[in-house]
């Protein structure tokens, strides 16, 4: 296993179905990532959620002991090749747009942990009305969110002004957001105006 510059493996399309590569915005994606990896700390409890940005993660986390919480079966993947993660897969029934399980069983198994801290992604961030995601995401994304000390939100540039009808997350809720660097300068004042910690990646 090697870490820092670390090859995302693709060994199945039942696994991953996509070239983290081909993801549109890469760079502000792996540049996110490795940020957010920064921030992992000797024997926490971390969530890892099932965004393109999260799994990028599992790249950089450092070798330090940790323990890694999924409901990703690409995040799953990653970390079982790291000798450094202790893994907790969430159980329920597979959803191919999630990446992984996603239904009650997933919820109640992650409501069961504390988390030094949650990684999440998102598809839709309105920094007045708030983070949006499907209804069943949101109910999993606001169980972990209750039960994680710090929650750190990692979204690129392109995300930001689109919602969805569930939120499951205003600004304020998260502790820390990073982003790449062509963020507007009104969505940068509206995080910063919260007392949220905007992490602003140039690369």
């Amino acid at each position: 296993t090697h870490y820092g510059g670390a090859t995302i493996r693709h060994p199945s399309s039942s696994l991953h179905t996509f070239d983290m590569r081909k993801e549109s915005f890469y760079e502000a994606k792996a540049a996110i990532a490795r940020r957010a990896a920064e921030l992992v700390k000797e024997n926490d409890v971390i969530y890892l959620d099932p965004s393109p940005t999260v799994l990028l993660m599992t790249r950089y986390l450092p070798p330090l002991h940790h323990t890694v919480v999924t409901s990703s079966l690409a995040v799953m993947h990653e970390c079982s090749h790291n000798p450094y993660v202790t893994l907790y897969i969430a159980p329920g029934k597979y959803q191919d747009s999630n990446g992984g399980p996603m239904d009650m069983d997933t919820l109640a198994y992650l409501s069961n942990f504390h988390f030094n801290a949650a990684f999440l992604g998102t598809g839709f961030i309105d920094t007045v009305y708030g983070v949006t995601s499907t209804e069943m995401d949101c109910s999993i994304k606001q169980a972990v969110m209750r039960n994680s000390e710090h929650n750190i939100l990692l979204v690129d540039h392109s995300k930001f002004g689109q919602h969805t009808m569930k939120k499951f997350g205003d600004i304020k809720d998260f502790n820390t957001i990073i982003t790449d660097s062509d963020i507007s300068d009104e969505d940068q004042y509206n995080i910063l105006k919260e007392n949220v910690n905007l992490n602003i990646i140039h690369f």
